[in-house]
């Protein structure tokens, strides 16, 4: 597996995210990034009355700073590998500080630092709502092609044994697919496939089948299993799925994010959902090509 690119805004979403990045770090041992990405300063136009122009100290302090908050960040982090006696691997942690479009500065340094997985912390409080909506999560899905893992704050790493993959039976899903069960035979966790139907939509047993057997179709899944969910209130019953299966991810095409992100407009049980903990691994729409 290549390196693994960390997105932090030096809150505690950010580190808990970052605990989850140094599981897969030790799993896989890859190496771990960790990047910051702020807006830079207005410049000052020269001043033709006065004859005087932008001073370039304050946006060179303003960088300063966000390098040691980076190193401390990094340095949290170490402290953190350190404390789990039961390794024998210990991944290797740099910084990246970038100025400018989150979205676009990810999609540079995941070409510039060979990165196969982006993982970020929820942008708002730690509702589920917020991790299908956060502005910061749409720029950086929207532009890379990696699968981008979301944290919520109250999730704690602690083991990776069982992902559930939500799907709607699109012929787009295959390639994520096959990018899960990369992820599956390197952390050696098994996959549950949940078919979400929706309103309006018919159920066809022969489909299922068809693409039951292009998912298993050279994957090497440790175990893959299937059930589907359908309804009025899909999304606490997908809830209520992973916790069933004792799920530890939830895994879904960008495709079938923003039918969620939908469905939660609409949906009736949001606050069955407000205490959702189970981290997002979402794969981009240009992952899926």
């Amino acid at each position: 597996m290549g390196n693994i690119l960390v997105l932090t805004d030096f809150s505690e979403n950010s580190f808990r995210a970052a605990e989850w990045a140094l599981l897969l770090a030790e799993k896989s041992r890859a190496r771990l990034v960790i990047f910051h990405s702020y807006l830079g300063v207005p410049v000052i136009p020269y001043d033709t009355y006065t004859g005087q122009g932008s001073e370039p100290e304050p946006l060179m302090r303003i960088d300063e700073e966000f390098k040691q908050a980076l190193s401390e960040f990094a340095q949290r982090l170490e402290h953190k590998a350190a404390e789990n006696d039961s390794n024998n691997f210990t991944p290797v942690i740099e910084t990246e500080l970038g100025e400018g479009n989150l979205g676009i500065n990810v999609k540079e340094l995941i070409e510039k630092k060979d990165i196969e997985l982006v993982v970020m912390g929820s942008t708002e409080k730690t509702r589920f709502g917020h991790l299908l909506m956060g502005n910061k999560i749409g720029q950086v899905i929207e532009k890379v092609n990696t699968p981008v893992l979301i944290v919520p704050v109250q999730s704690r790493p602690a083991r990776l044994e069982k992902v559930t993959f939500a799907v709607n039976f699109d012929n787009s899903e295959i390639r994520a697919f096959h990018l899960l069960a990369h992820l599956s035979e390197r952390f050696g966790f098994s996959v549950e496939v949940v078919h979400i139907i929706t309103a309006g939509e018919s159920y066809n047993d022969e489909a299922k089948r068809a693409l039951m057997d292009k998912l298993n179709n050279g994957n090497r899944i440790v175990n893959l299993g299937y059930h589907a969910v359908k309804g009025t209130a899909v999304l606490a019953r997908l809830k209520r799925e992973c916790k069933k299966n004792g799920c530890d991810l939830l895994a879904m095409t960008h495709r079938q994010y923003s039918l969620l992100q939908r469905m939660f407009h609409k949906s009736t049980a949001r606050a069955a959902l407000h205490d959702q903990k189970l981290p997002l691994l979402i794969f981009p729409s240009k992952a899926e090509e």
